[in-house]
C-alpha cells in the first residue's frame, strides 16, 4: 500500500472537519441552554434559544450522516432528524421575526397557515419520509445512500425557502421602521441570519439535490460561523446578557466535553489536532473574556469619574447656598 502526501492531507482535513462539526454542535446546544438559563425567558428569547437548539441538533445529524462508514441504522435515524431539525430552525426563526421588538402584522392567520404547511412536511418526514427521500440500505457513500423523491423533495425545499424569504422580509420591514440601537441590532441580525440561512438552503438542500454533496458536511460549520458568531457579537456589543458569565460557562463546558471525549476514545482526535482545537478556542474565548473585563473596568472608571464630578457639583451648590 502506497500512502501519498495528498492522502495524508485529505485525511487530516476530514478529521478537522469532523472535529469542527462536533465542536459547533456542542457550541450551539450549549448556547441554546445558556440563553434560556440567563435570559428573561420571554417569548423572543425562548424562540432564539430554540433556533440555536435546532441548529445544534441539525449539526449533529449532519455529522452522523456524513461520517464515513457509519452504520445504516444510525444513518436511517439521522436523516429524518437532519431535515426535521433544519426545518424547525427556520420555523422558529420565522416566529422570532414576528415577535422580535414589536409585532407589525395585525393577524396571525397567515403565519398559522404557513406553520401548518411546515408541520405537515415535518410529520411527513417523521412518519413516511419516502414522499421526500428514500434511503438505500446497501449503499456506502453519502450521495448513494439518500435518493430524493419528486415532487416531494421539491415541495419540501420550496416550503422551507419560502418561510426563510418571508422571515427576512419581516426582519427588513422592522429594520426600516426602527431607530437607534434597535436598528443596528436588526442590521446585524439580518446580515448574520441571511448569510447563515442561505448557506443552509444552498449547501444542504439544493446542491445535494443536484448530486453535489461536497459541502454537505461543511454546512454546520459555516452556518454556525455566521449565526452563532453574529449572536455572540450582538450579546457582547449591546450587553444583552452577562457575557462574561456566558463566555466562561461555554468555554468550561467545551473543555469538559473535549477532554471527556479524548478520555473515553483517544483515537478520535490525534494529539496535535486536539491541542490545535483547544488552542484556537482558548485564544477566542480568552480574547472575549479580556475584552469583557476591560470594558467592565472602563465602565467602573467612568462611573467613578461621574460620581466625583457629581460630588464636586454638590459641594459648589452648598457653597452657593
Amino acid at each position: 500500500i502506497i500512502v501519498t502526501k495528498d492522502m495524508i492531507l485529505t485525511d487530516s482535513f476530514e478529521a478537522i472537519l469532523y472535529v469542527g462539526t462536533a465542536v459547533v454542535t456542542v457550541v450551539n446546544l450549549i448556547f441554546a441552554v445558556l440563553i434560556f438559563v440567563h435570559g428573561k425567558r420571554n417569548r423572543v428569547e425562548i424562540l432564539y434559544a430554540l433556533i440555536a437548539f435546532f441548529v445544534g441538533l441539525w449539526s449533529l445529524a449532519t455529522l452522523v450522516m456524513s461520517f464515513p462508514g457509519i452504520k445504516f441504522i444510525l444513518f436511517r435515524y439521522a436523516a429524518p432528524v437532519h431535515y426535521i431539525a433544519g426545518n424547525s430552525a427556520y420555523l422558529a426563526f420565522f416566529w422570532f421575526s414576528i415577535y422580535y421588538q414589536r409585532r407589525l402584522i395585525r393577524t396571525l392567520f397567515w403565519p398559522a397557515v404557513i406553520t401548518g404547511a411546515n408541520l405537515i412536511m415535518l410529520i411527513t418526514v417523521a412518519i413516511g419520509p419516502g414522499f421526500i427521500f428514500k434511503l438505500a440500505k446497501n449503499a456506502v457513500e453519502l450521495q448513494d445512500r439518500i435518493l430524493f423523491s419528486f415532487p416531494g423533495y421539491a415541495i419540501f425545499v420550496a416550503v422551507l425557502s419560502s418561510v426563510f424569504i418571508i422571515t427576512e422580509i419581516f426582519m427588513i420591514k422592522k429594520y426600516l421602521v426602527s431607530e437607534g440601537v434597535d436598528r443596528i441590532r436588526l442590521k446585524n441580525l439580518i446580515l448574520g441570519t441571511m448569510i447563515a440561512g442561505s448557506l443552509g438552503v444552498v449547501l444542504n438542500l439544493i446542491l445535494p439535490w443536484m448530486n453535489n454533496f461536497y459541502f454537505f458536511g461543511k454546512g454546520p460549520i459555516l452556518v454556525t460561523l455566521f449565526f452563532t458568531g453574529m449572536s455572540f457579537y450582538i450579546l457582547m456589543k449591546y450587553k444583552l446578557f452577562n457575557i462574561k458569565i456566558i463566555t466562561t460557562e461555554l468555554f468550561v463546558l467545551l473543555l469538559i466535553v473535549a477532554f471527556f471525549i479524548r478520555l473515553i476514545s483517544p483515537e478520535i482526535m490525534s494529539g496535535f489536532l486536539f491541542d490545535a482545537v483547544i488552542l484556537f478556542f482558548t485564544l477566542v474565548f480568552g480574547l472575549l473574556l479580556v475584552r469583557s473585563v476591560i470594558g467592565e473596568i472602563s465602565d467602573k472608571e467612568r462611573i467613578a469619574e461621574l460620581a466625583e464630578s457629581l460630588q464636586h457639583a454638590n459641594e459648589d451648590l452648598k457653597r452657593l447656598d
